[in-house]
């Protein structure tokens, strides 16, 4: 679904047999977020946001949330 030229820049286990991780469609374009199923791929710029936010949540949480912020300096 993301073409040809596209490469697998990070991938990691989620639940229940997904895979998500970040590809770039291009050789070293910017990369997008997917969640990929037996049945389904959705990339994190496709039109359904809140599709992929659940499928994320769903299969994958803790992904693509980024480390926790450190404490504002006083």
């Amino acid at each position: 679904q993301a073409g040809s030229a596209a490469e697998l820049r990070y991938a990691e286990t989620g639940q229940r047999r997904a895979v998500c991780g970040y590809i770039g469609r291009t050789h070293g374009g910017p990369a997008v977020g997917f969640v990929s199923t037996p049945n389904r791929i959705l990339f994190s710029d496709d039109p359904l946001p809140k599709e992929f936010a659940e499928m994320r949540a769903r299969y994958c949480p803790g992904f693509m949330q980024g480390p926790p912020q450190p404490p504002p300096m006083r």
